[in-house]
């Protein structure tokens, strides 16, 4: 297979979105080298690895992916001897991270991650952990080396400050001493030294060494000898300092080369992974599924759904080959959508050889060609001086030679753009060609004498576009079966052509012709109508399923309810029972105290009997609630409503599964008020009946459990990103300010550092931009000032 097939069918443009969809470069790449295989092995594997990527994605959400620059390079380079620079080092040390998190992220509770090939590969990662905290401990941005790097070079630093701060001290005395000699009152530098402004006039006057002039020659300026030894003492400095971050760069670089071999296989991991989550992503973005896979040639989708068209516009259809027939033969007219099935069966073919996701439902199954063959589309050639025509037969010339039985031939509009009695009879030598060596086709066409040899040839089979002749526009449904009709003669009578000219080209029809055509379309209207019986009955159907769900709903929400009452009044219960008891035990105490002499005894026997009553009462309240948590009970089955309802007698609520009497009611909205016990509850008199009878009925006991979560958070005011490049440091500053937003942070502090200002300068633009941030500003001096950037939150 080559590009004219992966264009002609539109799976480069598949391709690109696949692409679009992964992380790193390092995805991406494998993405872009995607294509289909004939192997049906490694087929199966593409597939099972996708279907793996789907289920991570659906159970755990994307793994801890980033947007990352290839390493290997400069890891090879460091394995040859090369010194990596600190950009280098920092993109290194967010690969690494990367790995240790992808590793970190598979889930504990997984028995044996290599049931999975996605937490196989994370699972097997060798995150060099040493080398990415060396790293991170070293270089802080993209060409700033930490201070902490090495003892030496805090060293080198500290005396450089110090330097510097005694060289300020001599210059800002001279700038007092010689304020008139001066053109401005400040300090400045040429070529890395410090210098001050004199005026040309006053140059004997600033003993010094002169390093540069003004464009107009008026101010020189002049390094003063008081300086020149601690200018000289500052450059030695800069010199220490730039050789010893030479050395912990060759450090750095040295520990690379050790660990090259782990770190080229994690990237590579990294990448299978990074490739077959876009895989998955692109699944679910289609809502695609993983085609059942065969070799015999077989297709069969089921409601596919091109994944190039709008998915709000596009229609769903069904094709079936290679089964009871391996030639299907689409009639149908223009704009009708015989194209679009054509590359619908073509590109999801090699969709599946790619080991993608086709977008249809189950069971869809799809077979492995060793090549799929398509010639569609206008393809002139005016450079070469060939037609439409010739144009498509050089390409189908080049199909004849390639077709076999493990092919995929996808032809349209076949014999077009010549003779019609000529390009007919053509096209029916052609599929007759494809049919005997054994290759799948699916053709378009519209010539009628193809449709009668569908008819009449084992092995093809008819299909065509549905036509809506009412609407006269394509319903773009593809039959399978069923003959593509003719509907010029109707479509132009609907227009408002003649009736007599109508006849008149009826007439001129041979006599076979229009009966084969008439038979067509009586086929096609009784289709028609079967398939409109068919829908009517699933709609009636679907109505009954949603009046079913509906009446179990309202009868969960009435037992509901019942139950609640029940509970309700057994509590009530409890609680009147446990206050009775409350009292006697009060009682109990003051006979106690009251006769503390000789009557005592007796006092004490009738307490206690009156307690002993009040219990037994309590234990058979308790053995009647539950009697009625198993059994139901007062369940008054009146078949009829009562003639009158009359206050104080009993009646019975079936709704609520509740008898009681009656103690108001109705008024004018025709409510009742009916009391059970020391229940109240409301009801529509015309909810009440008669209380003749009871019946017993098993009820399920209901247990609430009562589950407490709780949640500590910890948060801090400040987040560090030193060390990360600026697409991970915007990574993780988002997360954060989600992190600050539940926390109900007023502000927070950005640690970015100094640096080159790429990180600062990438942090003020993500916060101009968010809406969680109110304002942000530079921390003042001595606080951080622009190495520290302070937002405030709404």
């Amino acid at each position: 297979m080559n590009l004219r097939v992966y264009q002609s069918l539109e799976f480069d443009k598949i391709v690109r979105q696949l692409s679009g969809l992964s992380f790193s470069v390092l995805g991406r790449n494998a993405c872009e080298a995607l294509e289909p295989t004939a192997d049906f092995n490694e087929v199966n594997l593409r597939l099972a690895q996708t279907h793996d990527a789907i289920h991570v994605l659906l159970t755990r959400g994307t793994p801890p992916l980033q947007s990352l620059d290839d390493v290997r390079p400069a890891v090879k380079r460091a394995e040859l001897g090369s010194d990596l620079s600190t950009t280098e080092l920092l993109h290194l040390a967010s690969f690494l991270r990367c790995t240790a998190r992808l590793q970190g992220a598979v889930p504990d509770t997984l028995p044996d991650p290599s049931s999975n090939l996605v937490y196989d590969l994370m699972a097997h990662m060798e995150p060099c952990e040493a080398l990415e905290r060396a790293i991170s401990a070293a270089v802080i941005g993209e060409e700033e080396i930490a201070d902490r790097a090495s003892a030496k070079l805090a060293d080198i630093r500290r005396r450089i400050q110090q330097t510097q701060s005694s060289l300020r001290a001599n210059l800002d005395r001279i700038i007092r001493d010689k304020a008139s000699y001066l053109q401005e009152a400040l300090v400045t530098q040429r070529f890395d030294r410090f210098v001050v402004p004199v005026k040309a006039a006053f140059r004997a006057q600033v003993p010094g060494i002169v390093h540069d002039a003004s464009g107009s020659g008026q101010t020189l300026f002049i390094e003063p000898m008081a300086v020149v030894e601690a200018n000289n003492k500052l450059k030695e400095l800069a010199a220490a300092e730039r050789a010893e971050i030479a050395r912990i760069l060759h450090d750095l670089s040295q520990q690379t080369a050790a660990q090259a071999g782990a770190i080229l296989r994690d990237a590579q991991r990294m990448q299978a992974v990074d490739f077959m989550i876009a895989k998955g992503r692109l699944a679910l973005k289609m809502k695609a599924i993983i085609p059942r896979l065969n070799q015999s040639g077989r297709i069969n989708l089921k409601r596919a759904r091109h994944p190039l068209i709008d998915p709000q516009k596009v229609v769903p259809i069904d094709i079936r080959v290679g089964e009871t027939f391996k030639t299907l033969l689409i009639t149908g007219p223009n704009t009708g959508g015989k194209t679009v099935a054509l590359k619908t069966c073509g590109l999801f073919a090699l969709m599946t050889m790619a080991g993608l996701a086709i977008p249809a439902e189950e069971p869809s199954s799809m077979s492995v060609f060793t090549e799929v063959l398509p010639d569609i589309g206008d393809e002139q050639s005016i450079e070469q001086s060939l037609s439409t025509f010739s144009s498509h037969m050089t390409h189908v010339v080049g199909i004849t030679k390639a077709c076999g039985p493990t092919t995929l031939v996808l032809v349209d509009e076949l014999g077009s753009g010549t003779d019609p009695s000529e390009g007919a009879a053509l096209a029916m030598a052609i599929l007759d060609y494809f049919r005997q060596r054994g290759a799948v086709t699916v053709a378009t066409t519209h010539y009628h004498e193809l449709k009668a040899y569908a008819l009449e040839t084992a092995g093809v089979e008819n299909a065509s576009c549905e036509f809506d002749t009412e609407t006269l526009k394509p319903t773009y449904r593809l039959l399978i079966g069923v003959p593509g009709v003719s509907n010029a003669f109707v479509i132009s009578r609907k227009l408002g052509l003649s009736e007599q000219i109508v006849d008149t080209a009826r007439s001129f029809l041979a006599e076979e012709n229009i009966r084969f055509e008439n038979l067509v379309q009586k086929l096609d209207s009784q289709r028609r109508e079967a398939d409109q019986a068919l829908q009517t009955a699933q709609q009636e159907q679907a109505e009954s399923r949603r009046l079913l769900e509906e009446a179990q709903r309202e009868k969960q929400a009435w037992q509901q309810r019942r139950s609640e009452l029940t509970n309700r009044y057994n509590e009530e219960k409890r609680r009147e029972l446990k206050d009775e008891l409350d009292i006697i035990e009060a009682l109990l105490s003051d006979i106690r105290q009251a006769y503390a002499a000789g009557k005592l005894d007796e006092a004490e026997s009738q307490g206690n009997r009156l307690r002993q009553e009040m219990k037994r009462r309590l234990n058979a309240v308790e053995a009647e609630i539950g009697q009625q948590t198993l059994s139901a009970a007062h369940q008054g089955a009146a078949e009829t409503e009562p003639d009158k309802l009359i206050v104080g007698e009993s009646y019975f609520a079936p709704a609520l599964n509740l008898q009681g009497r009656l103690i108001s009611g109705p008024d004018k909205q025709g409510q009742c008020i009916l009391a059970s016990g020391s229940l109240r509850v409301n009801v529509a008199a015309s909810d009440l009946r008669k209380a003749n009878r009871k019946t017993e009925r098993q009820s399920k006991g209901l247990r609430s459990d009562h589950i407490q979560t709780s949640r500590r958070l910890t948060f801090s005011p400040e987040i560090k990103l030193l060390g990360q490049t600026a697409d991970e440091a915007l990574v993780n500053l988002d997360q954060y300010l989600d992190d600050a937003v539940l926390a109900s942070a007023a502000s927070v502090r950005i640690v970015h550092g100094k640096g080159s200002g790429v990180l600062r300068k990438a942090v003020a633009d993500f916060l101009h931009k968010d809406r969680r941030i109110q304002s942000f500003q530079l921390a003042p001096y001595g606080e951080g000032d622009s190495g520290v950037t302070i937002a405030k939150l709404r």
